[in-house]
């Protein structure tokens, strides 16, 4: 077996891994920041928000990755006029997928805790975002100590 086309390609496969590495990265920050987002616009009480969150998350999730990236490679040059590149597109695809998931997985934490919820059904303010971001901070994160803490 000739191994010589690999030792050949280890340079690029080497540069492709670190710019997989920076896309993931990127994506994966843009993602939380818009899950949470949209999480807290679900969450919210005002039924404008809450309507528009739950069409992006039911959109996003309801349709196939690689149709969202070769609709926004391919159609949002289209619509703007505006041509992206390659990491662009990428990032900001992987970014509004993992936004619409992380969307849920945030909603679904917060619903988790009894006492971060709401007990009617009114807007959040700012004070009711910041006491249960917080709560559900502290939680988490004295939850995740005694995890790794247990660990021999």
């Amino acid at each position: 077996m000739d191994f010589g086309l690999i030792a050949d390609s280890l340079p690029l496969l080497l540069k492709a891994s670190v710019l997989t590495l920076q896309v993931t990265a990127l994506s994966l920050v843009f993602g939380v920041v818009i899950g949470t987002a949209v999480a807290l616009a679900r969450l919210s009480g005002i039924r404008f928000l809450e309507w528009l969150a739950t069409i992006y998350i039911e959109l996003i999730r309801g349709t196939p990755l690689l149709v969202q990236i070769l609709l926004i490679y391919f159609g949002l040059p289209q619509l703007t006029g505006q041509n992206l590149s390659e990491f662009t597109a990428g990032v900001l695809a992987f970014s509004l997928n993992s936004g619409a998931y992380v969307a849920e997985i945030v909603r679904a934490g917060i619903q988790g805790f009894p006492e971060a919820r709401p007990r009617r059904r009114s807007r959040w303010d700012f004070r009711t975002q910041k006491r249960c971001v917080t709560l559900c901070c502290r939680r988490l994160s004295g939850a995740f100590c005694r995890r790794w803490s247990a660990r021999p």
